[in-house]
């Protein structure tokens, strides 16, 4: 099982998005009151699966699902269904977002750096649910062996010149966001312990199964 996968909506926003249902469904839910705002269902949910990861940027949606596929939604005046990519031959177990860009990680052996382009900036831009013409499209850029049997998280560092990825192995390791360069193995945790990481300016902070925090530098 994923477990809860929650992300709060956009800036200002009193309200966060759950993945919980087998069928794909993610919940839109008021974080004052708990209660449900609407639900949010891709199409095709039957085949999808669970809700492994998803982000929340601006006013996009983004959801990595049990079966590889990344679906992007737009949040505003109605919830649109823009974007249906399939990335990954297993799970997407882990996802950050910067700008255009989406990073994902799957059991897979690999981290995908995908582009998506042609996306609505205006209340006015976004097609009605009835326009089957989308003009929203997604690139793959670059495609990163992992060195590992999977990867629990992925983060890009606020400058954007560093991505962060944590191993099932225990390892965290360090890429450049330029050419995405390997640069450095990490063994933080016990193999198959990270289980959540943090990236903040230099500053790196993995928490794991075998129930250690541990706190990194990079210079």
């Amino acid at each position: 099982s994923s477990g809860i996968n929650a992300e709060y909506g956009a800036d200002n926003d009193r309200h966060c998005y759950v993945g919980l249902d087998e069928r794909a469904k993610i919940c839109c839910l008021d974080i004052d009151t708990f209660e449900t705002i609407r639900t949010i269902l891709p199409s095709d949910s039957n085949k999808r699966g669970l809700c492994w990861s998803l982000k929340a940027k601006e006013n996009l949606l983004y959801l990595g699902f049990e079966s590889g596929d990344l679906v992007v939604f737009d949040t505003r005046l109605h919830t649109r269904q823009l974007l249906d990519l399939k990335l990954h031959n297993e799970i997407i177990t882990a996802m950050d977002v910067r700008g255009d860009q989406v990073i994902t990680a799957s059991p897979d052996n690999t981290i995908k750096v995908t582009s998506i382009v042609g996306v609505p900036r205006t209340n006015e831009e976004i097609p009605a649910p009835s326009d089957t013409s989308c003009p929203v499209q997604g690139q793959t850029l670059h495609t990163i062996p992992m060195k590992c049997q999977g990867t629990s998280r992925v983060a890009v560092r606020e400058d954007n010149r560093l991505l962060a990825a944590s191993g099932w192995d225990g390892g965290l390791r360090l890429f450049s966001r330029k050419k995405y360069n390997f640069l450095a193995l990490v063994p933080a945790h016990d193999p198959e312990a990270i289980c959540d990481m943090t990236l903040d300016n230099n500053h790196v902070i993995c928490s794991g199964r075998d129930k250690k925090i541990s706190f990194w530098t990079f210079y």
